[in-house]
């Protein structure tokens, strides 16, 4: 069978963990929970997302599905590469001056990027960011993962089922394939990128199980 839906997945897994006592709400349940894990380690040039707005004012919030900045830019011209600063330095930098102007830093404030100077007019900014994984549903078209890295999705939901398996010797099984599918996107990711190789995913390694989380 071939894994490029939602439905599919699901009863690929069913194949797989061959289980009765082991129902399609609950597979939903470790697709949910493995796309949680995926947000986590994978940052793929497919991920790469930019989003541009107009800001006039000291705060603004970041797109709800951002998972790490890349860059911040203001569109004006030249372009100018704004720098992050850390909360503490952004907190020096007001109380040496609360001056407005052309925005020269940022910060992360929570759910919100804070700009240094305060823009005295409205600039275009663009955001450039690593975004969330669309989550698979019923209702939602497959997202990039799964048309072109359905053993990823395929090894990572039955990891997930662990907890219902206990000790089965096929969660480490598993777990070293989607070791080794992670590994190999990772290198086919860095070896498209341009000749800079500026843009690089990076996935977090977990030796539990000789696998990925």
């Amino acid at each position: 069978m071939a894994i490029t839906s939602y439905s599919t997945l699901i009863s690929a897994a069913k194949t797989y963990l061959n289980r009765s006592d082991i129902s399609d709400a609950q597979i939903q349940e470790f697709i949910s929970l493995a796309e949680a894990s995926f947000n986590r380690v994978l940052r793929t040039r497919n991920q790469i997302k930019r989003s541009t707005s107009s800001v006039s004012t000291q705060f603004v919030t970041m797109p709800s599905d951002l998972l790490e900045l890349y860059n911040i830019q203001l569109n004006s011209d030249p372009i100018v590469r704004l720098e992050q600063v850390s909360l503490s330095a952004m907190d020096t930098l007001k109380s040496q001056s609360s001056t407005t102007g052309k925005p020269r830093y940022f910060a992360i404030t929570g759910s919100d990027l804070e700009f240094y100077p305060t823009p005295d007019t409205s600039y275009t900014i663009e955001v450039i960011y690593y975004a969330t994984i669309t989550p698979l549903s019923a209702d939602a078209d497959p997202n990039f993962l799964i048309t072109n890295h359905n053993d990823i999705y395929l090894f990572g939901t039955l990891v997930q089922a662990e907890p219902w398996l206990m000790n089965d010797e096929r969660i480490g099984v598993w777990g070293s394939f989607l070791g080794k599918a992670i590994e190999e996107l990772r290198v086919s990711d860095e070896r498209s990128q341009t000749e800079s190789g500026t843009i690089v995913m990076r996935a977090k390694r977990n030796l539990d199980y000789g696998g990925w989380k």
